[in-house]
């Protein structure tokens, strides 16, 4: 089974390559077009202040990373917090936010070091394991 999400993987990458019109851009919240996360951002301070910290401060390439460490982390009830990611952000779920951070930063260093390895890559980013990510890229891209 693990050889054939790998042999999955390495022929996705294979055909986006030969594929120029295709483009694994930094992601944006699924359901917010770019205007529109624009406009919350400027009237919302505390999804501006979500989003920073996660990518600043990499939390989401930590392991087992869990919606109560982030509240913690910002100092907000749980409930709140997944009323911003859901409601505010467009999210349906706090596994979706955190993953969305994570496939943006796989898909750029699988452009930027296309020797690498994909697990190291999807390791190191914070999935669990390939077949997390394998799960993950398809529900994204494809």
């Amino acid at each position: 089974m693990f050889l054939f999400f790998v042999s999955a993987i390495v022929m996705n990458i294979l055909l986006l390559k030969t594929n120029r019109d295709f483009n694994l851009a930094p992601i944006t919240p699924p359901a917010l077009s770019a205007s529109e996360l624009d406009e919350t951002f400027s009237s919302n301070s505390e999804l501006r202040t979500i989003i920073s910290r996660m990518q600043d401060e990499r939390l989401y390439a930590q392991h087992e990373y869990r919606i109560s460490d982030f509240a913690n982390a910002l100092g907000v009830p749980e409930y709140q917090l997944r009323k911003k990611i859901n409601n505010g952000l467009g999210f349906r779920n706090f596994n979706q936010f955190i993953n969305s951070f994570r496939l943006a930063e796989a898909a750029e260093r699988l452009r930027t070091e296309p020797r690498k390895p994909v697990l190291t890559i999807a390791l190191d980013v914070g999935f669990s394991s390939i077949s997390a990510f394998t799960i993950s890229f398809f529900a994204e891209f494809i």
